[in-house]
């Protein structure tokens, strides 16, 4: 990117010597497409160490290194890493912003793409958990349901159990009088 940011600041002043606007041109384009891969690196690093980033930040991050790259100071603090604050370009490179290729756009709708990538991935991992929790839940009712059957039936079962215990009782308590 400060490669490209020395390319840009040579055209520019080429250009205030009468020289190439085409040479102009590329050197944004090539500025501004590293520019853009940055932006993405770091959204990306952002989103793996699960930190999301707002079109806003991502817009003064680019704006930050769309000035480092052509302010040869600012650009040797972010080499250092010892740059302390959002920068803003200053001079030919703001008049020539808006005749940019619009890739720091792209950047943004590729970052706004993929997040809705990974939205969509993330609501059908939970449409399959949710699925899968249904049919768990169908299966412990249909247990529960199984097991309601099983004790009513064994209730039923220590029913005939006492009556039978009781005509049992009686026949004895008969059989005991009739011998006394």
């Amino acid at each position: 990117m400060l490669s490209a940011g020395e390319r840009l600041r040579k055209a520019q002043t080429g250009l205030l010597k009468g020289g190439d606007a085409q040479e102009l041109r590329d050197a944004l384009a090539a500025e501004g497409k590293a520019v853009d891969e940055l932006v993405e690196a770091a959204a990306a690093m952002l989103a793996e160490t699960g930190h999301g980033s707002t079109h806003a930040t991502l817009r003064r991050l680019a704006t930050t290194l769309q000035a480092a790259a052509v302010d040869e100071e600012a650009g040797a603090a972010l080499s250092e890493g010892v740059l302390t604050a959002d920068l803003e370009p200053r001079g030919l490179e703001t008049l020539m912003q808006g005749f940019t290729p619009g890739e720091t756009r792209r950047a943004g709708v590729r970052q706004r793409g993929r997040e809705r990538e990974r939205g969509q991935k993330r609501e059908r991992e939970l449409r399959q958990e949710l699925d899968t929790r249904k049919r768990e839940l169908r299966d412990a009712e249909e247990a529960a349901a199984a097991s309601r059957r099983e004790a009513s039936a064994r209730e039923k079962a220590v029913e005939k159990a006492r009556a039978a215990l009781e005509r049992a009782s009686e026949r004895l308590d008969a059989a005991r009088s009739r011998t006394a």
